[in-house]
């Protein structure tokens, strides 16, 4: 009956098992933590900045150039957001130039464009992005 009373190897069971448990929690809890840095890491590697850079740089300067003729610079507009989504197309990704908000003057008696605005659209299986630019010609 004396071994009965004696629960000191119980309680260190007990205890062994609780301290386990407690650090294959803390392992789980570890582990999805650098599984969502890696994660963010990856996503931060592949974002697109070249890309929408470059789609940024043609449309404001090939935009900026068409303007010199008002009369056909919608239609080049469109021409070129047909080439960049091709193009893009071709790489896995979505990109369109939408021009809209013309602004014109006449001068002398001949239309010249002043300011137009962009929306540029970017999509791939990562990253969604869309920018609205306000482009002054002087």
């Amino acid at each position: 009956m004396e071994g009965l009373k004696d629960t000191r190897g119980q309680i260190i069971i007990t205890m062994a098992l609780m301290i386990s448990i407690l650090l294959a929690g803390l392992s789980y809890v570890y582990s999805q933590n650098l599984l969502a840095g890696t994660e963010t890491s990856i996503t931060q590697l592949n974002f697109p900045k070249n890309e929408i850079r470059d789609l940024r740089r043609i449309a404001i300067e090939e935009l900026t150039d068409y303007a010199s003729e008002p009369s056909s610079f919608l239609d080049r507009a469109k021409e070129l957001d047909r080439q960049i989504t091709t193009l893009y197309a071709l790489h896995g990704a979505y990109a369109s130039i939408d021009v809209f908000d013309i602004k014109k003057s006449v001068v002398g008696g001949q239309e010249t464009i002043t300011s137009f605005m962009i929306r540029i659209v970017f999509s791939n299986t990562e990253v969604e992005y869309e920018e609205t630019v306000l482009v002054q010609l002087t």
